[in-house]
């Protein structure tokens, strides 16, 4: 990811990111693991990894993506939520939280995706802003 896309600053616990390409900037606890993937084709992604925390039999290490990109034109906040679900069995549910004026939220569920551990979740919240400022963090663990 080149330095004008996407700024890295280090500030006392958190590590904010700055993108003026995509106008937004998101800020995570300092402790997490980060991978900024190159941009392609319009889409940045930041993978954000927190822990290890203790498992019931090892170790999980919960996973945030953010993934940033112009919409298509035509394309919907929900044709986006559809496309960025890794589960098939995704689900409307209403928004853990919104830092624009419009957000659609989605949940999946794959069974036992973690073995001992048990199901995989991924909750999806879509908006479309430019300009943003947010905080990434756990909103609730299972």
């Amino acid at each position: 990811m080149s330095e004008r896309s996407m700024a890295l600053k280090q500030r006392r616990i958190d590590v904010r990111f700055t993108s003026p390409t995509f106008g937004m900037q998101f800020s995570i606890p300092g402790s997490w693991k980060i991978r900024l993937a190159d941009i392609k084709d319009g889409l940045a992604i930041v993978i954000a990894k927190a822990g290890p925390y203790p498992g019931r039999s090892g170790q999980v290490i919960p996973n945030v993506a953010i993934i940033a990109r112009p919409p298509k034109p035509g394309e919907t906040l929900a044709d986006f939520a559809n496309v960025s679900m890794p589960y098939p069995s995704g689900k409307s549910i209403p928004a853990p939280f919104c830092p624009a004026q419009e957000c659609l939220a989605v949940e999946g569920i794959k069974p036992k995706a973690y073995e001992e551990e048990g199901d995989g979740y991924a909750t999806i919240v879509v908006f479309n802003a430019m300009n943003l400022s947010i905080r990434v963090s756990f909103l609730k663990s299972r």
